[in-house]
């Protein structure tokens, strides 16, 4: 189905009907796909602000000692002089053995169980100083 039409030159074009042009289709795609990228931006940008703001939020636990292992034991290195360990008689030296009664032998373990019990709540340490259980 084409049409012949004449401009007013006198020369003729003819035009195809109901068929979209190859220009049709590439602009849609362009539109489509400048849509799509303002969406997954849009998307990108409101998940980053909620990510901040929970971040923000988060407390990390925090119980003022500094440990190394040493020999298979997990050994106070550094105590903050005003922090939890050190208010709670913590000393340099200390071996830790258990947090809240679970055994720690290293200090991923102990990371593991200060993170499971959170950042509000008690956490019940079990040293050994000087090889005498406190």
């Amino acid at each position: 189905m084409a049409a012949n039409v004449q401009n007013y030159h006198g020369a003729s074009a003819t035009i195809s009907q109901g068929l979209p042009s190859r220009h049709m289709k590439s602009d849609f795609q362009i539109r489509f796909t400048a849509g799509l990228l303002i969406l997954l931006t849009t998307a990108a940008v409101v998940l980053g602000v909620i990510n901040f703001q929970k971040e923000r939020s988060f407390q990390a636990p925090y119980d003022g000692i500094w440990c190394v292992e040493q020999d298979g034991k997990l050994i106070v290195a550094r105590i903050d002089p005003y922090g939890p360990g050190a208010k709670n008689g913590i000393q340099v030296g200390d071996q830790i053995t258990a947090i809240n009664h679970r055994e720690v032998k290293n200090a991923a373990a102990m990371v593991r169980l200060l993170y499971a019990t959170g950042a509000n709540f008690k956490a019940t340490y079990t040293v050994v100083r000087q090889s005498v259980p406190v």
